[in-house]
């Protein structure tokens, strides 16, 4: 019995004082999201207020990264029609667009870009818009920002409430804004005049089954037609 009442006594102490731990570390959680959260909501908010127009606009004025663009979500769209969802990204440029992720050989990606090139040029304008594009996120991440400050100007002060209704606002219409930004800013299905030179395999290298070639991404190499030349490329 001498032997349990050190730990006797450390129970009862610790019946004692958790309460007043729970209460302080509830506090602490409740002080940081009611001022830190707001806080560093609203500095983010400044950023995208800041950069995403700027993102928007610098493709909206270059037809040729919008073109790639198209092209790029045409490719996404025919490689997972045929091997089903796929864990794939992608990034126009003018001299083309990059593919990374769950990455097949060159020439399966090069078949998927040509195919995808002839059916947006076959009218299959729909080809053009992916759900995971990166303008969705900046449409969403610029309705929030928006949204929070205007709450801050109207209520003069920030919240978590704030917070909450600008981040409900961006789930709720920031996906239709993010296809209508697609649509008419950051691509164009104008692609009469695209050619595919090829695909370059960049980064680290890896084996598959069989053998393949896996790199870390594949560049698709376009050019408009009998305008750009470009070093020679796999085929």
């Amino acid at each position: 019995m001498q032997g349990c009442a050190p730990l006797l006594v450390a129970f009862l102490a610790l019946g004692l004082f958790l309460p007043g731990i729970i209460f302080l570390v509830l506090g602490a959680a409740a002080v940081f999201f009611l001022a830190f959260v707001p806080l560093g909501f609203a500095a983010q908010s400044l950023f995208w207020i800041a950069s995403g127009p700027s993102q928007l606009y610098g493709i909206l004025v270059n037809p040729r990264v919008r073109r790639n663009h198209a092209l790029e979500h045409a490719t996404l769209h025919v490689l997972e029609e045929t091997y089903g969802p796929l864990n794939l990204s992608g990034l126009a440029f003018e001299k083309g667009f990059t593919v990374r992720g769950d990455l097949f050989d060159g020439a399966t990606v090069l078949g998927a870009a040509r195919t995808a090139l002839r059916r947006l040029q076959g009218g299959e304008a729909g080809l053009a818009i992916h759900p995971r594009c990166g303008t969705t996120a900046v449409v969403a991440n610029l309705l929030a920002a928006v949204a929070f400050l205007l709450l801050l100007m109207i209520t003069g002060r920030m919240s978590l409430f704030s917070v909450l209704v600008a981040l409900g606002a961006a789930q709720l219409v920031g996906p239709s804004l993010g296809v209508w930004a697609q649509r008419w800013i950051t691509t164009d299905v104008d692609v009469s005049q695209l050619e595919i030179l090829g695909v370059e395999l960049q980064g680290r290298r890896r084996y598959g089954l069989g053998g393949v070639v896996i790199p870390e991404q594949l560049l698709v190499v376009t050019r408009i037609s009998g305008k750009d030349v470009y070093p020679e490329v796999v085929s």
